[in-house]
């Protein structure tokens, strides 16, 4: 089983959204009105939550929107939480303050989400953290700050005005078997992207990290939050496997 890199904390970490999001089997007593009465008074911005698709037939293209359900903000935007048929997601924009924080707002708000839906069979459990990584210029080689990056032949231009790379990670070294127990698929995925800067002489990297598990119906509503625990514990091993310390050093 792989080790996992030490853990850091940093004052100034590049997290620009956080993410748990639980997906569950819908119940058949299930309904979108059930789901907009789950409400939280420090969250009194709702909007409908909406899938919009499109579809080419016979040379026309029509369009419609399927609901999904509701999503609610908090006064300052920087919390939302989602209830949909098929589950339940929760987010935390930037300035991220700490995991404790964030997991505990998160649980807490799932609570009511399942306190009015009931018992529920989960599907997916999945964990996002998307950074922001502003690298000042110049930049000679990206090998400088990051070590997963994308490796372009010598016999091209070596500048690059847009890169969008991913990688499908599989994280069965990282479990244990306790930890392993009705998982069905894990994986983390890594994607990175340029990016408009924010900051002048600067080139701005997106690293968006999702760690997921497919659930075969936990024994336990409590080892699901064991679960996200230990996904955290992954998605920042692999954050911290693909910078350099050239990189950690604009965090402090």
């Amino acid at each position: 089983m792989m080790t996992f890199l030490p853990e850091r904390h940093y004052l100034n970490a590049p997290i620009t959204e956080a993410v748990i999001d639980l997906v569950v089997q819908p119940t058949a007593d299930i309904s979108l009105e059930k789901l907009e009465m789950i409400f939280d008074e420090a969250y009194p911005k709702k909007e409908p939550l909406v899938l919009n698709q499109v579809q080419f037939a016979g040379g026309t293209t029509t369009t419609s929107q399927q609901s999904l359900g509701w999503r609610f903000r908090n006064v300052d935007g920087l919390y939302v939480y989602q209830t949909r048929l098929n589950g339940f997601g929760a987010s935390q924009l930037a300035p991220y303050q700490d995991w404790m924080t964030f997991s505990r707002e998160a649980r807490r708000l799932w609570n009511r989400y399942f306190g009015s839906i009931g018992p529920v069979t989960f599907q997916r459990l999945g964990l996002r953290y998307i950074n922001r990584i502003d690298i000042p210029l110049p930049l000679n080689d990206f090998g400088d700050y990051l070590l997963t990056a994308p490796l372009v032949s010598p016999h091209l231009p070596q500048g690059l005005s847009h890169y969008l790379m991913s990688l499908t990670i599989p994280i069965d070294e990282f479990v244990t078997a306790a930890v392993t127990e009705a998982v069905l698929n894990q994986d983390a995925v890594a994607m990175q992207a340029l990016v408009p800067p924010l900051k002048p002489n600067t080139v701005s990297i997106l690293l968006d990290i999702d760690v997921s598990q497919m659930v075969a119906v936990p024994s336990t509503e409590a080892l699901v939050w064991e679960r996200f625990e230990y996904m955290r514990k992954i998605k920042n091993h692999v954050f911290e496997s693909c910078i350099t310390d050239r990189t950690r050093e604009l965090f402090q």
